[in-house]
Order: structure tokens, then sequence, then C-alpha cells
């Protein structure tokens, strides 16, 4: 002010020759005195547009100081017009204020893409206020480890704004060790500020919930003793009444009756919410009570909560005291994540939503989107849902590598899921060589986990290793324990094929007949066989005539053969010819031969069949029916006859090409190697030589 006064006693012609504006007051003092105004405001009185009009005085008399001052004001409250104005000169003096500026007033046009280079390129010219605004543009956008990543480094640069920001996010995070950082920022916000009435409360509640830190009561008193009994905000009201209710007795009677009195007179949206958590899941032992759980969250949700709305979604999903609604609950999901863009949950359920076109359509890469954004804020659902997505082939831009990795790290890191999903792909041998050890390792994680999923694959892994004594005692949990189900017959069809190959006959019809009556069709043929070698004919016939009827060749097979030997039926060589013929025509080998040999010895076949015999004899042979070979070579053309060299040759066959030791017996004891025939077999064989 001095200069002021000065100004105004200079004699006129001094003024005037030295001075440029006022009462010959230059630019700089202009400014000076606009600086002193502003911080003098509260002292004198001054108004805002007294301030801003002694800036512009001293913008308009050449002070660049003031342009500079002036659009600062005008960028960071939104005068975006006012703000433009400025720019150029401040671009002139500080090239990395005018990118924040711009950036600024961008964002405020939602010129996003345009807002977050000008921003980028601030931050790096030094202008470390940009991080703040960066850190804020992509928690809007729900891209919260862009988010994370800005507010760390404006925090790292001194801009405090960004700590409370940090803690919710991080509090509210599904990863323990980011909740610990939280507590960190948190206590830190607390050393520098200890009245900071936010952070208390949201100290109080991380002591009552074990966020980042240990659940101390005692810790969380003492806080709410420092806000004050006296305080009646709703704020300290609903943490005072957390510590009552955490504290379970009749103290926990006056802090659910002190909140329901705050709901009583605000709808408090908040103290609505804690409501429903309590007695949906009946927390702090309190009887679960739906009807109330109903009403509270709807109080919840009409108040504004995000997680009021997430959770009344989630009920019109499931209809729980409501008619379901999957539009309503898809709509009040999104709500909650736009008015609150690291509500982890929300992104799970939209991410799981979109997977499943619940509330909206199937679309695979907006899912995946969500599970990306829910895995970078911690959640290991999110992560694994991600990777799910990749595996089936939902997201084919998307690298199944990283998918492969996330289930491995994942299930090292406890997930039972992940553990059945990475063993599972390397039992299949699915985009990854098949790697039995690497299967059983991770499918054993899954089973002392109890996912049931992963019990028969892991009790095949064992199968397929012979490890048959540890895969029956897995194939009988899933026969016994899961009866009626699918995987439980598939278990019971390889229980009875394992006690068959030990020669436990009993327990093996006990499993097929169990896989059978479920619909597997194979466990049945091999009830009937059962049936069959122990002479219980009456069971076979059954059997084997209603598969042969559906078309089973195998079945057909032993229908013609007991027409052939009269077992549990009478000899009718044509009917066997029938059922033979009908198995044959479905490519079985073991038909082939047995028709062959019938053709060619039979007393009823008619004689224009019998020409057959030799095509379904070699048929048989040459895929790999030694008992074919072997009838070939002694029978169909005998050693001791004119064609001894043929049948040799077919014996040779069997011998070398189906490693028989019959027939290798049977060579052994002639002198002949059909040698002069054997190319011959090959050919018709179509093996080269």
């Amino acid at each position: 002010m001095l200069k002021y006064i000065r100004c105004r006693l200079a004699p006129m012609a001094l003024a005037v020759s030295v001075f440029v504006a006022g009462c010959g007051q230059d630019a700089d003092e202009l400014y000076q005195e606009a600086v002193m105004m502003e911080q003098s405001k509260a002292e004198n009185g001054y108004s805002r547009q007294e301030i801003l009009q002694k800036f512009d005085e001293a913008a308009k008399a050449g002070s660049r100081d003031a342009m500079l001052h002036l659009a600062g004001i005008y960028c960071e409250s939104g005068q975006i017009a006012e703000c433009r104005e400025y720019l150029p000169e401040v671009r002139r003096k500080k090239p990395a204020l005018a990118d924040f500026y711009s950036g600024i007033a961008d964002l405020a046009q939602s010129q996003e893409d345009k807002a977050v280079k000008e921003l980028k390129k601030a931050l790096e010219g030094g202008e470390h206020r940009a991080a703040y605004y960066l850190a804020e543009h992509f928690h809007r956008l729900h891209a919260v480890k862009d988010a994370v990543g800005y507010y760390e480094t404006a925090l790292k640069v001194g801009d405090r704004r960004a700590a409370l920001a940090l803690v919710r996010i991080y509090l509210n995070s599904k990863n323990p060790t980011l909740n610990v950082r939280g507590f960190e920022i948190l206590t830190g916000i607390l050393k520098q500020d200890p009245r900071n009435r936010e952070a208390l409360l949201l100290m109080a509640k991380a002591y009552i919930q074990g966020l980042g830190t240990t659940v101390s009561l005692e810790k969380a008193g003492e806080i709410v003793r420092r806000l004050g009994s006296g305080d009646a905000s709703p704020e300290v009201v609903i943490v005072r009444s957390l510590y009552q209710i955490a504290g379970m007795g009749e103290s926990r009677d006056t802090g659910i009756a002190t909140l329901k009195s705050l709901i009583q007179n605000t709808m408090n949206p908040e103290a609505a919410y804690i409501l429903y958590d309590i007695y949906s899941r009946g927390l702090y032992g309190v009887e679960k009570n739906q009807k109330e759980a109903i009403y509270y969250v709807r109080i919840a949700s009409d108040g504004g909560l995000p997680k009021g709305m997430l959770a009344l979604g989630e009920m019109y999903r499931l209809g729980l005291g409501v008619n379901p609604n999957n539009d309503e609950c898809f709509r009040l999901t999104k709500k909650a994540l736009d008015a609150e863009p690291d509500l982890v949950d929300a992104m799970v359920l939209l991410g799981k939503y979109h997977a499943e076109g619940i509330g909206t359509r199937v679309d695979p890469r907006e899912a995946y989107r969500y599970y990306r954004e829910a895995a970078e804020s911690g959640s290991q659902k999110a992560e694994y849902e991600g990777a799910l997505l990749v595996l089936k082939g939902f997201v084919p831009d998307a690298d199944f590598s990283e998918a492969m990795n996330t289930f491995r790290k994942l299930a090292d890191a406890g997930l039972p899921e992940a553990a059945f999903q990475y063993g599972q792909i390397h039992f299949l041998g699915n985009g990854v060589p098949r790697n039995l050890v690497l299967a059983e390792e991770y499918l054993r994680k899954a089973v002392d986990k109890s996912i049931k999923e992963a019990f028969m694959p892991y009790a095949t892994v064992l199968d397929f290793k012979g490890d048959y004594d540890n895969a029956v005692l897995w194939y009988k949990v899933l026969a016994d324990e899961s009866i009626g189900t699918e995987v439980s017959a598939e278990a019971a069809a390889r229980l009875g094929e394992l006690y068959d190959i030990m020669g436990r006959f009993r327990d093996a019809k006990r499993y097929y007949e169990q896989a059978y009556n479920a619909g597997i069709t194979a466990a049945g043929i091999n009830l009937a066989r059962l049936y069959f070698i122990e002479e219980d004919y009456p069971k076979a016939v059954a059997i084997f005539n209603k598969e042969a009827k559906e078309n089973n060749p195998v079945a057909a097979t032993f229908m013609g053969l007991m027409y052939d030997q009269g077992k549990g039926l009478p000899i009718n060589e044509i009917k066997a010819q029938e059922w033979y013929d009908k198995a044959v025509k479905k490519g079985n080998v073991d038909a082939m031969y047995l028709e062959g040999r019938l053709l060619h010895s039979g007393k009823t076949i008619p004689e224009h069949m019998a020409a057959d015999a030799q095509h379904l004899l070699e048929s048989a042979a040459c895929r790999g029916n030694a008992q074919a070979g072997i009838y070939l070579g002694t029978v169909f053309y005998p050693l001791d006859s004119e064609h001894f060299d043929l049948g040799a040759a077919w014996l040779r066959y069997t011998a070398e090409k189906l490693d028989s030791k019959k027939a290798q017996d049977i060579l052994a004891k002639t002198q002949f190697n059909g040698s002069g025939s054997y190319g011959r077999v090959l050919d018709r064989c179509g093996i080269k030589h």
C-alpha cells in the first residue's frame, strides 16, 4: 500500500513521464497490490471480484505474473473461456504449466483423450499437480490401476489430496497387502493432522473391521472417544454405533437401536446398509432376518449408497425377498459402480452379468474388461474368472500364456479353483503339452480343498500313471458319494473295469450295474459280458438283446456268438450270421472273425454266403485280430494242404505283426515260414515291404 500512497502524492508531470497506468502505477506494482489484496482479503474484507479486477488491471498493464495468476484461478475454477484467454502467455513463459491448464480445461469440456495427453505432457515437464487430475480422471473411468499409479505419484510429490483417495481405494480392496498400504497412508495423514476428522473415522472403521491391521476394539474406542460423545453428526454416530455393536452384549443392542433411530430421523443410507449387512449375514450374534435386510437395503439404495445399490441388485438377481428381475439387477449394479468407481464387488458382478447375459447381452469382451479392472484392485475371483474366459476361447485377443500364468499364480497362492484349472489343462493337454506330473500336483491341491470337479480328473491321472490302488479310492468316492450324477456314472464305469481286471467280479458287476443304470452303455456291455462268462445267460441275453437292437456292435457280436454256440439261445447259424453282419457293418473286428469262421465252417450256411468268409477273415486279421490270422493259417489254409505256404504266411504275419505267441509256437513246430506268399499277405493288409 505504500507504493500506492506515494503514487497518489507524486507530482503529475513525474507520474505521466514514468508510469503507464492508473495514477502512475506500473504493471508490477498493480500485480503486487493484487497479491497483497488476496493475502489480506479476510482482514480487509476484499471480495473475490475486487481481487480479480485488480489482477485483471495488472494483466492489462502488461504483468505476465498477473496473467499466469489469472490463468491459474480461471483454469482451476473451471472458467474455461477466461482460462483460454491467458493460455498463450502462460505457454510462452511456462510450457508445462500451460499443458497443465489446457488439460484441466479440456477435462471440463469432456475432451478427455486430448486432456490426458496434455496432462501427461505436463507431468513429464515437471508440473506435478497433473498427477492428481490424471488419477481422478482414470478413477472415474474405473481404470483403478492407472488411477492408483497417479494417486501414488501425486502423494510422493506432496499432493495431500491424493492421500484419502488412496486410503479409500486400498481399504476397499480385496488384497490384504493393499489394505495394509491404505492403513499406512492413513496413519501418515493422522501424524500430520491428528484432528483430520475423515481420517479418524476411517481409522476407527479399520480397527473395528480389521482392514489393513488387526482388529482392536480398544484402539477403535480411543478414536471414538477422541471424536467426542457430544458429536451428533451422522458419520460419528455411525462409527460409535459400529464400535458398540462389535462389542457385543448390551452395547450391541444399544448400537443397533442408535442406528435405527438415526435411520428413522434421517434415512441415513450408511446406517441402513450396516443393518442390512447384519441382518442378511447374521453378524455379531444377531439372528438372520431377510425381511429386515430387504427393508434396510432399500433405504441404503434409495439414499444413493453404492454398496446399497449393489446389494439390492443382487437380491433382484437371486430373488431374495423380491421378485427376480435381471434388468433391475444390472441397472443397480451399473449405477453403483458409476457412483463409486473403485467398488470391486460391482466390477466382479458386472463381469459375471456380461459373461452370462444377466440383465444385458452376452459380451465376453466387456466381461473380461470388468474382470481385469477388478483384478487390478486385488480381486482373486475376478482374476480367475477373466483367465477362465480366455481358457474357454471367449477372448481371442487375450494371451493364453498369461491366463496359464494366472491360474498357476492363483493356485500357488491357495485358490483351489485355479489349481483345478491348471491341473486339468495339463491333464488334457489343452493348449500345452500333456504333463501328468503337473496335473497330479495341482489337481491334488484342488482335491485337498474339496473341489469336487477335480476328483474325476485326479483319479484318472492316477489311473493313467498305473497307480490303480489310489485311483480306485478316488473313483469310489465319486461313485459312492455322488450317486446319480454324470461323473458318478463315469467313475462307476471305470471302477467296474478296474475291479474286472483285478478279478474282483462281484465288485465289478456292482459298479457296472450302477453305471449302466445311469446310462453308460459300455458298462452294460461289460456287465453282460461277465454274466456270459459266469454262464448267467438270461441276464446276459437281456442286456445284449436290448443294446443290439440299439445298434451297439459289441452287443450284436455277442448275440451272434450266443446263437452260434447255443449259449443262452438255441443254436441258429442264420440268426448268428445276421447279428454278426450287423456288427461287421459297424466295423467290429471280432464280428468279422466270428462271421468269417461261421461262413467257412457252418453246416446250414448257404453256399453263396460262404464265399465271403475269406474276405471277412483276412479283414479281421489285417485289423489286428490274431484269432483270425491263426484261423487262416491253420483251418482256412491248412498247413497240410496245397495252400500250405499261404497258411504259413498268415501265421508269420500274425506272429510278427500281431505279436501272437500262439502263432509263433505253431510255426516253430513246422518247417514252413510262408516266404513265398508273405509279400502277398502284406499287400492284402496294405503294409509296405
